[in-house]
């Protein structure tokens, strides 16, 4: 064999070899946005559990959710306090949900999932007073917009 065959050859290989390093890679990248969705997901589900968990610890909490929930105005004034923090958590994790999904790193059954939970709750007319007045100006507009499509016309 002459050098130019064994060259060709060489080259034939070497072709090859880069488009099976290619195909590997967007293998690796492609399991590598499964498992970053995975990981987000489970991130979401943990910041939910400590929410959860501070419910659990302290059943006044719960009482003072549901109240304020129904109408901030019977709350008293380190009450109504306890309740706005608490809602802003609740925006919070709700906000993160609807960022990764933004940005591919949430699948979109999972966003459903988290959003239409969040609207359901989040409807409650203290939490819908809170994020009229005040709540809303501290997060992204893209996600104001999502908010209000969740509360329709009525905030």
């Amino acid at each position: 064999m002459d050098l130019k065959k064994t060259a060709l050859i060489a080259e034939i290989f070497g072709g090859i070899g880069i488009i099976v390093s290619i195909l590997y890679l967007g293998y690796e990248v492609s399991r590598n946005a499964e498992s970053t969705e995975i990981a987000n997901h489970l991130a979401l589900i943990e910041r939910n559990g400590e929410l959860d968990l501070l419910l659990m610890s302290d059943p006044s909490i719960i009482d003072l959710i549901d109240r304020g929930a129904v109408e901030i105005g019977s709350l008293s004034g380190i009450e109504a306090r306890r309740f706005e923090t608490y809602a802003q958590h609740a925006f919070n994790l709700w906000e993160t949900s609807f960022l990764l999904s933004e940005r591919d790193a949430l699948p979109n059954d999972t966003w459903e999932l988290w959003n239409k939970g969040w609207c359901d709750w989040l409807k409650a007319p203290g939490f819908r007073q809170l994020w009229s007045a005040d709540l809303n100006r501290v997060f992204t507009e893209d996600f104001q917009v999502s908010v209000q499509s969740c509360y329709g016309s009525e905030s």
